[in-house]
């Protein structure tokens, strides 16, 4: 399997980074900032190891 290209990557990336931040930004009662913090940290790092 070929890597993705670099332009795919980071609007992969960025939108789905700029998507989890605008939910956050429009919840009722949102998660403190270090909370989404970690849940980015952990989408980015583990979500791609974890069995479905």
């Amino acid at each position: 399997m070929q890597a993705l290209p670099s332009d795919y990557t980071i609007e992969l990336l960025t939108s789905s980074l700029v998507s989890i931040i605008d939910h956050w930004l429009q919840k009722a009662n949102p998660e403190t900032p270090s909370d989404v913090a970690k849940i980015l940290i952990q989408s980015r790092l583990f979500a791609v190891y974890q069995p479905a």
